[in-house]
């Protein structure tokens, strides 16, 4: 699935216009009690994707992590995450969820 389609199902939450949001590289939202780390895709064709902002590793924010090649590092021990997919490079079974997000009406929304 594209990161910008979406299953009818899904409840769109909107997080805040992009230029209110500080990405360091991420930004962090909080969307019902999940803590959510939305990047910008600078280096692709545009647009954003969303992940679960704890490394399934050790909890360190994964939005204060390093971005290269469509992949965030975690800050504490380098564990390598797909931005689209969630998908661990370093432990596959150690993936973290990633949430589809898109851009409404100049407002990002998180899709659950």
């Amino acid at each position: 699935m594209n990161v910008n389609e979406s299953p009818p199902s899904l409840r769109w939450i909107p997080v805040g216009r992009p230029d209110a949001l500080r990405f360091e590289p991420g930004a962090v939202v909080t969307v019902e009690s999940q803590e959510i780390a939305i990047f910008p895709l600078v280096e692709s064709d545009g647009g954003y994707c969303a992940l679960a902002n704890s490394c399934p590793h050790a909890g360190a924010s994964l939005a204060e992590g390093h971005l290269s090649d469509g992949e965030v590092s975690c800050p504490w021990h380098g564990w390598r995450f797909d931005l689209k997919t969630g998908t661990c490079k370093t432990i596959a079974e150690d993936s973290t969820r990633a949430f589809p997000v898109r851009l409404q009406d100049g407002v990002l929304e998180i899709g659950l």
